[in-house]
This record gives C-alpha cells, structure tokens and sequence, in this order.
C-alpha cells in the first residue's frame, strides 16, 4: 500500500483534436488497514492480477472485493509479523503463474506500461500473495487434522474404499481449514483496525482497461 499523498489521484488526459481535458481515471482511498490505507487502485490490480482470492473481472470493485482485499493485507501483515519466508525461486515461479494466466508476459507488460503500473509495485503485490498463500497453508492447513473417529462419522455407516475416505479426509480437512482461517480473521479485523470506507457502493475501477488477453474476463 502506499502514501496517501499518492493516493487520491486524478489523471487528465489532453484531447489535442478538440482542446478538451478529459478525466482518464480517479483513484481513492476505499479502506483502513490496521493504520495503512487501502486504494481502489490496490484492489483492481489485486482483481486484474488474480491475487488474494480476487477472480480477474471487468466493471467496478464491489464491497465484497474490497473487504477480500482487506483481509489479504491483514494476512499480509501477519505473515510479515511471524517471518514466513519465501524463497526466490518461488516468487519467480509465483510471477511467471501470474504472467501465464494474464496472457503471457508480453500482454502483462503491456497491460502495465498502458495502465502506468510499476512492474515493481506489481511484484511486490504478488509476492505478498504468495506469503499470504504459505501462510495459510502453515498456520491453518497443516495444522486441519481430522481424526478416524470424525472421518467414519461423515461418511456415515456404509463402507467405503480407501480412495472414498481419502477425498473426504481431504475435503473435511480443507472445510476445517477454512472454518478455522474465518475465525482467525473475525478476531484479527477486531484486534486491529479494518475500516471499510465505501460502505454498500461499488467504486469504479481506476485502472485503464487491459490491452492484452486474460486480464479481464
């Protein structure tokens, strides 16, 4: 995230054929953050980049985008605080997934040159991701034990073949995980200040729209 000085941001751009000024796009400050400010340009790109569980998608970031970004940044500063570490070659691996699925990195170059987005801030928030990402599989999928007793109560009396009760070993420990992270982040918007500024309206997003495939869907 950054300054608020950069954040409320109008960017004109000159129509030389008619003399007119024309508003190209307006950011603005859409939350808190345990004391750090969140931008609808955070957000977008978060959206346009797939990242903190945000799908790629066209038209203005909805409350519900918002308040995922958010928690992103609290899990962010959680990570941050324990010290989960990521190797370079992972945050490689992480950019050239986000590349992929964008339309390849001469469309995601692109796409950022036309949206005036520093390749480094965009780095950054995927490497953020990816801590956010590791973090939740240390502290909650790898701690989502279900035990025997648990398994045969969910799968009932029937039998089952050994592949049956390993596919519901799994989703019940994925469902415990995600109960589980929840709960965390209820108590962690608490703990520390999270403040949704927009209300139930959507914000249009600041961002040009994408140049290259995959961006937007």
């Amino acid at each position: 995230m950054r300054s608020l000085r950069a954040l409320i941001v109008l960017g004109f751009l000159a129509a030389a054929s008619t003399g007119r000024t024309e508003v190209r796009f307006v950011d603005s400050v859409v939350a808190e953050v345990d004391g750090a400010v969140v931008a609808a340009s955070d957000v977008a790109l978060a959206r346009a980049l797939g990242l903190f569980g945000l799908t790629p998608a066209a038209g203005p970031l909805s409350p519900v985008e918002i308040e995922r970004y958010a928690e992103g940044r609290l899990l962010v500063v959680e990570a941050t605080r324990i010290g989960v570490e990521i190797a370079e070659t992972d945050r490689t691996a992480a950019w050239d997934e986000v590349a992929a699925r964008t339309g390849g990195e001469t469309a995601l170059a692109a796409w950022l040159a036309a949206a005036d987005i520093d390749v480094g801030w965009a780095r950054r928030m995927v490497d953020d991701d990816l801590s956010v990402r590791r973090f939740v599989d240390l502290r909650f999928r790898a701690l989502a034990f279900v035990s025997e007793a648990e398994l045969s109560a969910a799968l009932g009396p029937e039998a089952h073949s050994e592949a049956e009760r390993e596919a519901a070993r799994t989703r019940l420990e994925e469902e415990t995980a995600r109960h589980r992270l929840a709960e965390w982040l209820s108590e962690a918007r608490a703990r520390r200040a999270v403040r949704q500024l927009t209300g139930d309206r959507e914000v249009p997003d600041p961002l040009p729209g994408p140049t290259g495939p995959g961006i937007r869907r």
